[in-house]
């Protein structure tokens, strides 16, 4: 076998034949389990070995700057599926998988011979030569497979809405990623890895970097993305995460007093400068306990019935978004300040009711809250008005099952599996007795 160019130092003709090698020193042999790298470029034209050769050398100069980084070469397992399809497309065959070559007896006898041949190659060209790598998955590619897998559930959601649920997804991978010091195969992550991943959450924790519910979402996340690509792929094993948790903090927003909302909301006008359709929509939380998404999204046609015996919303999936829960399906009679509002803007607040509707509005009046002292605390919010709701309820001893009914709730009681549940004219009985809590109502009276 003679050089075939002082220019290319590891190309070299065999007869007629082209081939590739590239000796390895002798102190790195022992990472490689072999002495060189020798590939058959598989031709006997110029040209064609010339372009193969641009093509495989670049590649083993990478394995030659693994081995003197001290990494090992001699398992498979440290290279992707793609690199050991691609050590079978340098060596001029074509990477077939086993279960395939089993079904072909004569292409199998002719595989080993071929193998037979090379020298009977270990680790990741024995798996190049017989079919044995599987496809995997990189952690940084995780998120999109989740999107792809998941489109039923994220292509009704508004832009806003999917990000909301992609960008933690996508956030959890980078904090896994910087912690390992690369991007890695999905199969190569240890459960060593996770439990050291989790331990540097814990010492961030401790030094106050970030708060153990951000931490248990970085986990939580990634357990999410890898268990919906093992299940994908009809693997019900658990992942490497599973057991790895952190005792999340209670950061549920605190509930309004009665007496604060008496006195700093209702006394007096205090949100005049607010925009009227603002202003309503906050005050058609306080009697209905509903989110804004909830109200915002409300087809005017269809679920608002003002003009009903009793008053009434609907909470229910339409075209304009959907439902958190299945639980959330609910007709809530319309009572005090909540009444007011829609009887104000009887199809619904058209202001706030685009994708990001519900969103801009939160901004803005929580915003206007704070600079105009209707913050109770620096903990509260507009959210804060659904616990509000919730204690109001049990202050005014209505039923547990109606309580969860009009949170939209989860009961986990039977009785609530039996019957049709209350009619609408009792429920709005309770809820007369509830919006008694407030003073000033008659204020607003037109």
């Amino acid at each position: 076998m003679k050089r075939f160019s002082p220019d290319l130092p590891h190309l070299y003709v065999r007869g007629k034949n082209f081939v590739f090698r590239l000796v390895i020193p002798a102190h790195l042999r022992g990472l490689a389990g072999k002495a060189e790298f020798k590939v058959s470029l598989k031709t006997k034209d110029h040209l064609t070995a010339l372009r193969k050769y641009g093509e495989v050398e670049p590649y083993y100069q990478n394995l030659m700057e693994k081995l003197r980084a001290g990494e090992t070469l001699t398992s498979a397992t440290d290279l992707s599926y793609e690199e050991i399809v691609k050590i079978a497309e340098m060596q001029g065959r074509t990477y077939t998988p086993l279960d395939q070559l089993l079904q072909n007896p004569t292409e199998f006898i002719q595989t080993h011979t071929n193998w037979t041949k090379a020298g009977k190659p270990k680790g990741r060209e024995l798996q190049s030569y017989f079919g044995t790598a599987t496809p995997t998955i990189k952690l940084s590619d995780l998120v999109t497979f989740y999107e792809t897998d998941q489109i039923h559930l994220l292509s009704p959601l508004s832009d806003r809405e999917r990000s909301k649920k992609i960008n933690p997804l996508q956030n959890a991978v980078k904090q896994l990623t910087a912690f390992l010091g690369k991007d890695i195969e999905l199969e190569s992550l240890t459960r060593q890895q996770t439990r050291d991943f989790h331990k540097s959450l814990k010492a961030k924790i401790a030094s106050q970097e970030i708060k153990a519910n951000t931490a248990s979402k970085y986990i939580t996340h990634m357990r999410v993305l890898i268990k919906t690509y093992k299940l994908a792929h009809d693997d019900e094993s658990e992942t490497v995460f599973d057991g790895l948790n952190f005792i999340a903090e209670d950061n549920a927003r605190p509930p309004f007093s009665i007496d604060f909302l008496n006195e700093r909301w209702f006394k007096e006008d205090v949100f005049a400068t607010l925009n009227p359709c603002a202003k309503a929509l906050l005050f058609a939380v306080i009697d209905t306990g509903c989110s804004f998404k909830e109200l915002c999204g409300l087809n005017p046609d269809h679920e608002i019935k003002l003009s009903a015996t009793v008053p009434h919303i609907i909470i229910q999936e339409n075209q304009n978004r959907q439902l958190k829960t299945a639980h959330r399906k609910r007709i809530i009679p319309l009572v005090g300040y909540s009444l007011r509002s829609f009887q104000d803007f009887p199809h619904g607040f058209t202001k706030y009711a685009t994708g990001n509707g519900p969103s801009n509005a939160s901004g803005l009046i929580n915003k206007f809250m704070k600079n105009n002292g209707l913050l109770e605390t620096d903990e509260h919010a507009i959210y804060s008005l659904r616990h509000t709701f919730k204690d109001r309820m049990r202050r005014h001893r209505i039923p547990e099952e109606l309580q969860h009914y009009l949170m939209g709730h989860k009961d986990h009681g039977m009785g609530s599996r039996y019957g049709h549940g209350y009619p609408l004219e009792e429920i709005v009985t309770y809820m007369q007795h509830v919006s008694k809590d407030w003073k000033y109502l008659s204020l607003n009276d037109k």
